[in-house]
């Protein structure tokens, strides 16, 4: 009867704390806490205006700002901050090398940042002891205790020293100011020596330094990954293990790596300072004119004029392109399934003009007359497919191109590389067909000629055919070498 009287009290307390405080109550412990309380340590705690809750469950002053070392939470709670990440870990995770990280339930974490069992005696690795933090530190000396904050381990003891003061390897604290110095990279440790700098101002105790960490694997090797990597130390396939107990990328297939310099034609070169390593494993000033020095310490063809080089996919339109295959790279800088009509697939991956129809494209010349012809340095292709000397010129109305050809000339001063010309300007048509009035159509108007430079042509009478040279007269195109061409389809003078 009495615990019966009692589950009755506390539900009328309930009762009560909902019609005086509304539903916005939070269980903590055995009571509930209504209002602006907040539940912290099963008790329920309430701060005045201008005051947070801290981690102690303590109000202190000041919402907006923790200790140095905390994060202010959502929950109006000062948090330990995770590393110097700006975060804080929340739930079941943990703090790790700047990152909070959880593991799944019968597993803690371990010192090496990876889940472990939970089985205490299994969980840390020997010469580890398992914290209440849910990790592993090393075991100081042989005492089963771990050393926390900055003490650290002496003669199975856990030792500090006030700010300002470091312990030495007798286990006394010395001033700062008097610290040996060490060279450049090196660190002076607690053991009275200098140490290779590890990151920011620390050294390895234990461990290798990989990635401004000290790392230790209790099995295997530590790769150049900074992971452990399982079995005998072996290396993946073109990679080599060295005397440092990493692996290090193989120098070609010398059998070798480089502890010194860059690898190049199965050799690892040193270059002065004043000099880079060229792709003929040669010293060199500068790069050529049309090369950029890479940060791999070569030199890279310029990607046009855009000051870069591609280290993935290819250069084209001053940009690196890279297509998934199978499609390809087409002269106009799209990824393409198939080469357009009037273009060849060739063995560099990329569509190129068809020469003619003669079902090749030109390497090296230019095409003309079905032919891939190259003339001398001081000579130019006419439009006639001969070599001819002397400054290029051309017939009024074209234009001297970079290909060394003479172009039709459309507009002011231009001519078209691709596209048809047409008021002027070069136009592409994706699908159908280029009209006269310079618009792309599906098919040709009622007395039009589809033709084969695609275009519409006015139909020469009802021939079924369009004039390329001369003019239409009587149904047939008809061209005067003098005089002009009459209405009676004769030539005059």
């Amino acid at each position: 009867m009495v615990v019966g009287m009692g589950k009755l009290l506390l539900f009328g307390i309930v009762l009560i704390g909902l019609f005086l405080f509304g539903c916005d109550t939070i269980k903590c412990g055995n009571s509930f806490c209504m209002g602006n309380s907040t539940c912290c340590g099963e008790t329920c705690v309430h701060c005045s205006a201008g005051s947070y809750i801290g981690t102690d469950c303590k109000c202190h002053s000041n919402t907006t700002t923790c200790n140095t070392t905390s994060i202010l939470g959502k929950d109006n709670l000062c948090h330990p901050e995770c590393g110097n990440s700006g975060g804080y870990c929340i739930g079941n995770s943990k703090c790790y090398n700047g990152q909070c990280l959880s593991c799944k339930t019968g597993s803690t974490l371990g010192n090496d940042g990876k889940c472990h069992s939970q089985n205490i005696s299994t969980g840390c690795t020997s010469g580890n002891i398992y914290g209440s933090d849910g990790l592993c530190h090393p075991e100081c000396g042989n005492s089963g205790t771990y050393c926390t904050g900055t003490a650290q381990c002496y003669n199975n003891k856990c030792l500090s020293c006030q700010t300002g003061y470091y312990l030495g390897n007798d286990g006394k604290c010395y001033s700062k100011t008097n610290v040996p110095s060490c060279n450049p990279g090196y660190i002076y440790g607690n053991d009275g020596l200098c140490h290779p700098e590890c990151g920011s101002g620390t050294y390895c105790i234990s461990g290798q330094c990989c990635g401004g960490q000290c790392l230790y694997c209790s099995q295997g090797y530590l790769g150049t990954d900074c992971k452990c990597h399982s079995n005998t130390p072996s290396c993946n396939e073109g990679y080599i293990y060295g005397d440092d107990e990493l692996c290090h990328p193989e120098c070609g297939n010398s059998g070798t790596y480089c502890i010194t310099g860059e690898c190049c034609g199965n050799q690892c070169l040193i270059c002065p300072d004043d000099s880079y390593l060229g792709t003929d494993c040669q010293c060199h000033g500068a790069c050529n004119p049309g090369y950029i020095y890479g940060e791999d310490g070569l030199c890279h063809p310029e990607c046009g004029n855009s000051e870069t080089y591609c280290i993935t996919g290819e250069c084209c339109g001053n940009k690196c392109i890279v297509c998934n295959s199978p499609y390809y790279l087409g002269t106009d800088c799209q990824c393409h399934g198939a080469c357009n009509p009037g273009y060849i697939y060739g063995d560099d991956d990329l569509c190129h003009p068809e020469c003619g129809n003669s079902g090749t494209y030109c390497i090296t010349g230019d095409c003309c007359g079905n032919q891939c012809l190259t003339c001398s340095g001081d000579s130019y292709l006419g439009t006639d497919c001969q070599c001819h000397s002397n400054t290029p010129t051309c017939n009024p109305g074209y234009i001297y191109g970079e290909d060394g050809l003479c172009h039709p000339e459309c507009g002011s001063g231009i001519y078209c590389i691709s596209g048809q010309c047409c008021g002027g300007d070069c136009i592409i048509c994706s699908a159908g067909y280029l009209g006269t009035d310079c618009q792309c159509h599906g098919q040709c108007n009622a007395g039009y000629i589809y033709g084969e430079d695609g275009m519409c042509h006015p139909e020469c009478g009802n021939s079924g055919t369009y004039c390329i040279t001369g003019q239409c007269c009587g149904g047939q195109c008809l061209y005067c070498t003098e005089g002009y061409l009459g209405t009676d389809c004769n030539c005059h003078w």
